[in-house]
C-alpha cells in the first residue's frame, strides 16, 4: 500500500508548477505573508503551508505546515485541499490517512482543480483511499483532460482511451466530409 502511495506521490511531483517554489519564496517578505495568512488570506495560508513543509524562509514543521493548509482547506481553498490530500497520503505533518486524503482529494476536485480531478482518477484507479473503480477513475481524468491538463491528456492518450467529445468531433468530421 505504502509502495502504491509513492507511486501516486512520484507521478503527482511534475505538478509542481501549481504548487508555489522555492523561486516563489525568494521574493516573498515572510512576514507580509504571515500578516496576509494570519487575516485568513487562503492563498497566503497556502504559501506558508508550503514554505513550512520545505524550509523555505523557515525552518522545516511538517505539523505546522498540515496546520496551515487544513485553515486553508476548511475555507474551501482547492489547491490547499490538494496539498492536505497530499500530507495525508505521505504522513507529512499529520497521521497518514488514505481515506482523509480521498476526502481532501474529492473536495479540491469538485472544485474543478485539474491537478486534483487527475489524481483522483489516479486514487480510483488503484483503490488508494477509496473503493477501486476503472469508470469513476477514467471520468475523473477526462474531467482534468477537458481543462487542457496535459497529464491527464498523456494519461488517456497512453492507454488508448478516446473521449467522448473527441469521438463526437471525428463523427461530425466524418459527416462533413460526405457532404463534400
Amino acid at each position: 500500500m505504502k509502495y502504491l502511495l509513492l507511486i501516486l506521490f512520484a507521478c503527482c511531483l511534475t505538478f509542481s508548477s501549481f504548487v508555489p517554489t522555492a523561486q516563489a519564496f525568494k521574493d516573498t517578505n515572510m512576514e507580509e505573508l504571515q500578516k496576509k495568512a494570519d487575516a485568513g488570506d487562503v492563498e497566503a495560508l497556502t504559501q506558508l503551508g508550503v514554505a513550512y513543509m520545505k524550509g523555505t524562509g523557515v525552518d522545516v514543521d511538517k505539523k505546522k505546515g498540515a496546520e496551515l493548509y487544513q485553515q486553508a482547506a476548511e475555507k474551501g481553498y482547492d489547491q490547499a485541499q490538494w496539498n492536505l490530500a497530499f500530507a495525508y497520503l505521505n504522513g507529512r505533518g499529520v497521521e497518514e490517512d488514505a481515506k482523509e486524503a480521498a476526502k481532501y482529494m474529492q473536495m479540491a476536485a469538485e472544485q474543478g482543480y485539474p491537478p486534483a480531478q487527475y489524481d483522483l482518477g489516479m486514487m480510483y484507479l488503484q483503490g488508494v483511499g477509496v473503493s477501486r473503480s476503472r469508470t469513476t477513475a477514467i471520468d475523473w481524468i477526462v474531467k482534468a483532460s477537458d481543462q487542457g491538463y496535459k497529464e491527464a491528456d498523456a494519461f488517456l492518450k497512453s492507454r488508448g482511451i478516446v473521449k467522448k467529445s473527441e469521438m463526437e468531433k471525428k463523427e461530425g468530421e466524418k459527416k462533413e466530409e460526405k457532404k463534400d
